[in-house]
């Protein structure tokens, strides 16, 4: 089942990689991984490990905190604390 994060990271990740012009093959080679496990990165079927975030985001010239770009984060609305003027007395 893919995260929505991972599937996040993934598409950003293939983006970056796109725009830089590079062939997953040779993308792959110069992070140390196949094309599959890189393809399964990019598309969010696996998670992807934070030392290897890191070496990703080296090799596309980017910040690590740049794969999380325009990631919304939330709360359920099952999981938000009511304030405490709506909480009954």
């Amino acid at each position: 089942m893919t995260n929505y994060i991972d599937a996040h990271i993934g598409k950003t990740i293939r983006g970056l990689r796109m725009e830089s012009r590079l062939h997953p093959s040779a993308f792959a080679s110069t992070i140390g991984i196949s094309v599959d496990a890189l393809e399964d990165y990019e598309n969010g079927h696996v998670r992807l490990p934070a030392r290897m975030m890191m070496e990703v985001a080296e090799n596309l010239g980017v910040h690590s905190a740049t794969l999380f770009d325009d990631l919304q984060l939330g709360i359920p609305e099952d999981r938000v604390r009511p304030d405490s003027e709506d909480e009954a007395p």
